[in-house]
């Protein structure tokens, strides 16, 4: 099992839908906006592509299609015949073909499409970061939507700082002086799922080297995660003695935890040793070094003048901040 201190997504989509209880109607800030790119481009026109084969073939039996399919690629003297490609070209395509017949949609599609000769490739780095761009844009207005939905009006130029517990998502405000406004805006913003989705959205755009996310913070992060899933326990309340971590009533935590993950429908029974023996792992390593050896994953990002903006990098995605995004598209498309 992997740790690294970037890879939070499994992470996301595995606690998520387990460890939320919140009305997910009420959750206003989205993490994952729908982003339409240079990636997604190049897919519209595949997609346009064998749709409009299809279009040929649908009236067709299953063999009468496969046929007519193959004659297209490799047969010259067919009058569908089409001239001109590569034996890479020819295979690819037959095969995308007869993949969109059969399953009636476009699975993957490939640089070695004929339709994306002389056409600038989706450089992926640089549609990842445009992609982290455009999701920092819709949070700003989901979060002003927020604001300002409430009466909350923050003076220009004042700046905040927005911090995310990984244990309950709860969003707390530092840098108002306002106690009263403090409160408000912490409790619209912790409505629902809100306070996930920002502290996804941070983790993703925190540059590898952040000291918010290393890799001894993201182990114990999910560390902590995965003991809440399966025994509702936070290991930074319990007691270690005699090298265990002890619940108040005296019990193993490690016990109760190999009986939850023992008892859990949702994971297949092939994994599960190999999940306890990697999470009892860290228990034993956490029990001897000490809990606190490693600070919790509280992740933190400042809010001023209608944007939230990354801390100490150059490498942001706030207004202002992402001018570098611009000059790496310059360079790499």
């Amino acid at each position: 099992m992997r740790i690294d201190g970037i890879g939070i997504n499994n992470a996301y989509d595995y606690y998520s839908k387990n460890n939320i209880d919140e009305d997910a109607s009420k959750t206003k800030i989205k993490s994952r906006n729908q982003y339409y790119g240079r990636e997604e481009e190049l897919k519209r026109m595949a997609e346009e592509k064998y749709y409009r084969l299809y279009q040929e073939t649908k009236h067709m039996s299953k063999q009468e299609r496969i046929r007519y399919i193959q004659r297209r690629y490799f047969d010259p003297s067919a009058p569908h015949y089409i001239h001109g490609l590569t034996s890479q070209q020819r295979s690819y395509c037959y095969q995308t073909e007869r993949d969109y017949t059969e399953e009636r949609g476009l699975g993957s599609w490939s640089i070695y499409d004929p339709i994306f000769e002389g056409i600038r490739p989706a450089n992926g780095f640089v549609e990842s970061e445009k992609r982290k761009l455009h999701n920092r844009n819709m949070i700003n207005q989901q979060i002003q939507n927020i604001l300002e939905k409430n009466n909350i009006k923050i003076p220009l130029g004042q700046r905040l700082t927005f911090s995310v517990d990984p244990f309950n998502y709860i969003i707390t405000v530092e840098g108002l002086k306002d106690k009263k406004m403090k409160s408000l805006i912490e409790a619209v913003l912790n409505e629902g799922n809100n306070g996930r989705e920002l502290f996804y959205h941070i983790s993703q755009t925190l540059r590898a080297d952040s000291p918010q996310k290393t890799k001894d913070i993201y182990e114990k992060y999910l560390l902590m995660r995965e003991i809440k899933k399966y025994t509702g326990l936070n290991i930074n309340d319990l007691k270690v003695k005699n090298g265990k971590f002890i619940t108040e009533d005296g019990r193993d935590l490690i016990d109760i935890y190999r009986n939850g993950v023992r008892n859990a429908k949702y994971v297949d029974d092939y994994h599960k040793g190999s999940i306890i023996s990697f999470y009892v792992s860290l228990l034993n390593k956490y029990a001897e070094k000490g809990v606190n050896s490693v600070p919790d994953m509280v992740l933190k990002i400042d809010w001023q003048d209608g944007s939230l903006m990354d801390r100490d990098t150059v490498y942001g995605y706030g207004k202002g901040q992402d001018g570098w995004i611009k000059d790496l598209e310059a360079r790499l498309g």
